[in-house]
């Protein structure tokens, strides 16, 4: 198959939902400058990470910088930040100018992933970046230790990668002691019972805002992005990005001609339809092979697919 043959768009105004298709995600991060070994776009501690977005997001981009700005994050659609620089070294925290810039994206639509750290050498950084959003980090746990899903509905847990109901926290992990107004716990820690996975929905700040989710640890490097923990990414970056009460089309290239479109498994009232004609204004229903779900063989004419109420 040529995968940029496979198109996913929509008509607003015939199906009045936005589509945003995962090869175009633009991930925004702190460079190696800012974020050392920690920088998702090019740390030497994130080739897992870096893999996982290559096969579950194809197409997907990175673009980084040392410093938070109104102009970089125009730039992108996710913005990925942790606390972390190395074992024992914090990023310098985001300064009131950053912040705002950072709160400001959000509101006007930008999606965000946080992952903040135990309270020991990571706590300015961790606090400057849950702060903007009403939240409040703290604390440190020896060792690694296990998360139950206490949220087991929420879309992070149960989305269109997959379902979650333990993972490992595997370093030294931190919580949130508080969520504010706007976040909702979604796991907790099981030698403490304190929260270690949140979110605020998309739509949740403003009429137009996008989605946060919080993780209270910083080990999504080599060596600890392991098991069950890259689905809850994934499903954490299907969550932020889809538009308040609209859904995201997703399209995966399965590599044995044959593709995989498919939306959160939560949200009913759509059919998926295809053309290979877009002048044509002839759409047809596709049959789906799951919940949301539909696998399609590939070929080498372009194909479009859509989502449609009712």
């Amino acid at each position: 198959m040529r995968p940029n043959k496979l198109r996913a768009l929509l008509f607003s105004a015939i199906a009045s939902l936005a589509v945003t298709v995962n090869g175009g995600i633009v991930i925004g991060c702190f460079d190696t400058s800012r974020a050392s070994v920690f920088s998702p776009s090019a740390g030497s501690s994130m080739t897992s990470f870096r893999a996982n977005i290559a096969a579950n997001f194809p197409g997907a981009t990175f673009q980084s910088t040392n410093l938070l700005t109104s102009n970089f994050l125009s730039s992108i659609s996710l913005l990925v930040v942790t606390a972390v620089a190395g074992n024992a070294t914090e990023i310098t925290p985001l300064s009131a100018a950053e912040q705002g810039a950072l709160t400001n994206f959000v509101l006007a639509g930008g999606a965000a992933l946080i992952f903040t750290d135990n309270n020991i050498q990571f706590q300015p950084a961790s606090q400057s970046m849950v702060q903007p959003f009403g939240l409040d980090c703290t604390g440190n746990l020896p060792d690694s230790v296990m998360a139950t899903i206490t949220n087991l509905t929420h879309p992070v847990a149960d989305g269109p990668f997959g379902a979650v109901t333990i993972y490992t926290v595997a370093s030294f992990p931190g919580w949130f002691d508080v969520l504010g107004p706007y976040a909702v716990g979604i796991a907790t820690l099981n030698p403490n019972g304190e929260v270690s996975l949140a979110a605020i929905a998309p739509g949740v700040l403003s009429g137009t805002s996008g989605g946060v989710v919080f993780f209270s640890d910083s080990t999504i490097n080599d060596g600890s992005f392991t098991n069950t923990l890259p689905i809850l990414v994934d499903n954490a970056i299907d969550f932020v990005l889809t538009q308040p009460g609209r859904p995201t089309l997703f399209i995966t290239n399965n590599h044995d001609a044959s593709v995989t479109v498919f939306w959160a498994k939560n949200v009913t009232g759509y059919r998926l339809q295809q053309t290979t004609n877009l002048f044509a204004k002839t759409w047809t229903d596709q049959t789906l092979t799951g919940v949301n779900t539909a696998t399609v063989a590939s070929s080498n004419s372009a194909t479009f697919f859509r989502l449609i109420s009712p």
